[in-house]
């Protein structure tokens, strides 16, 4: 199995060359699904998924949901400390600009709960 984390990460390109970041994913890859694609661009690019143990948060992260057919929806869930909006509006702005460069759509949202990304093909 491959472990993402034993892979090199790279950081996107800032230089303004025509690259695309080695997390982006094809969309010629139509095997990958929109989920697979987020979660590869974000982990790709060193951020960890959410980690839960016996009900409690191990370790902040993200968390990738469907929303529609068309669509994911992308939260960030913090350990309790640092569970707050600040953090999460923080991580959602940083995945929103990989995400992007990673060639989806993405949309921020926040409902009275709490903000996500939208994002689906572009």
């Amino acid at each position: 199995m491959d472990d993402p984390w034993l892979r090199p990460r790279t950081l996107p390109f800032v230089d303004g060359s025509d690259q695309t970041p080695a997390s982006a994913v094809s969309a010629a890859d139509s095997h990958v699904t929109l989920a697979e694609r987020v979660t590869q661009a974000i982990v790709g690019s060193g951020f960890p998924p959410l980690l839960v143990r016996a009900g409690h948060v191990v370790l902040s992260g993200f968390v990738v949901e469907p929303e529609r057919e068309d669509a994911v929806k992308v939260r960030w869930i913090g350990q309790p400390d640092v569970n707050d909006l600040p953090y999460r509006r923080t991580f959602l702005s940083v995945y929103a600009g990989m995400l992007l460069q990673a060639g989806l759509a993405v949309q921020y949202r926040s409902n009275e709960a709490e903000p996500y990304l939208l994002c689906r093909l572009r």
